[in-house]
């Protein structure tokens, strides 16, 4: 109960932390629970990291339909650099697996616009070579 209450307490970005530290000490389901809750938050970038932390929760216990809800929920939210065009791309990669190569390419070219605006060269990079790579193969 103690630590529920001090819990509230915590801003978004701190409770945010938390799930991740959860999330890679392996305690998959409370981080999982943790991010859900804060993507109700008010704040877009809470809502957005929360979701992408919902996202890996999601792959982390191979519940691929989880971890799509959540990708599409984090890249349907406003335009917000240094934060969407991680959804953008994580977006075009299920796209992609599922062989919609036209939209996988929009989602890559929008993540690499995007993440070299926001300054993310390794985003901008793992994105502008993906572009690249669909547009070599048939």
């Amino acid at each position: 109960m103690c630590a529920l209450a001090l819990a509230a307490c915590l801003t978004p970005e701190a409770r945010l932390d938390q799930a991740t530290q959860l999330l890679v000490d392996g305690h998959v389901a409370e981080a999982r629970k943790r991010y859900e809750a804060l993507g109700e938050s008010p704040d877009v970038r809470v809502r957005i990291r929360a979701s992408l932390g919902a996202a890996k929760a999601a792959a982390a216990a191979k519940d691929a339909k989880a971890q799509r809800f959540w990708i599409e929920q984090a890249k349907t939210l406003p335009e917000t650099p240094g934060l969407s065009e991680e959804a953008y791309y994580q977006w075009a990669e299920i796209l992609r697996s599922d062989g919609d190569r036209p939209g996988a390419l929009r989602w890559y070219y929008r993540s690499a616009a995007l993440a070299e605006r926001a300054g993310h060269s390794d985003l901008y990079q793992r994105a502008s070579n993906a572009c690249a790579a669909m547009s070599m193969t048939p």
